[in-house]
């Protein structure tokens, strides 16, 4: 018997805790080598406070986002909508913030209180997918549909769309460089050959196709940039790494 897992979640501050999301199979937390079934539904994206690794962000399905202060026991409702989400909705905790959330459903909704109240900072997109957060910049956020990609870089005031230079299909992932905000990098799940990653310099402005011509044709899932590392990047295929 194996658990389809979605996300997990590692604590920056105990090495040996983290939190996962699983299909059927709720929310899951390891502490040293114990893990405790903490939340119901299917397990979707989750978070662990930066500083205190009993706060923990978790969502079943639809964005049924849900806050726990005692290491999983009990759970709060932070959902800022009454509506449904995207099956797997996506949210960020921000990296220079504990407190800045951002979560994406029709709308992309900030919140500076570690969900206790929100904001609505863009106008209707349909359901979001996917949301990038700049980790050097609170005022940089990327957002995405399957077919869509938007990007303010003034905290929601202004959005702009930035797929075209993109290639037809579906997004799966986008990722931020840690310096620079404007680096960003976004990866297709299509069976189009050599159109897997992309990456632009300015914001989305323009893209450049980084895929080359040594991956396997099929879906990418997602991405991640390594910070302090010479560059490295990371996709996940449905092969593998």
């Amino acid at each position: 018997e194996i658990s389809q897992f979605y996300n997990l979640g590692l604590s920056q501050s105990n090495p040996n805790r983290l939190v996962a999301g699983a299909q059927d199979n709720g929310t899951e937390m390891l502490t040293n080598s114990t893990w405790d079934a903490i939340m119901g539904g299917d397990g979707m994206e989750c978070k662990i406070d930066h500083y205190d690794d009993d706060i923990i962000y978790a969502e079943s399905q639809y964005g049924n986002l849900r806050k726990s202060y005692n290491g999983g026991n009990n759970w709060n409702n932070i959902k800022p909508v009454s509506y449904e989400g995207s099956w797997v909705t996506p949210y960020k905790m921000h990296p220079l913030d504990n407190n800045v959330l951002v979560a994406g459903y029709n709308v992309v909704y900030k919140s500076s209180t570690g969900g206790a109240s929100w904001d609505s900072i863009s106008q209707s997109y349909g359901g979001l997918k996917t949301i990038a957060l700049a980790p050097s910049n609170l005022d940089y956020i990327y957002a995405a549909t399957y077919s869509g990609l938007w990007v303010t870089k003034d905290d929601g005031q202004n959005w702009n769309y930035i797929k075209n230079g993109l290639p037809g299909g579906t997004i799966s992932d986008v990722t931020v460089s840690n310096l620079d905000p404007d680096r960003v990098f976004v990866t297709m799940s299509s069976y189009n050959a050599d159109q897997k990653v992309y990456e632009s310099i300015d914001g989305g402005s323009n893209w450049t196709n980084i895929s080359g011509s040594m991956l396997p044709n099929l879906p990418v899932n997602c991405i991640i940039f390594q910070e302090y590392a010479k560059d490295d990047l990371y996709i996940g295929t449905d092969i593998g790494v």
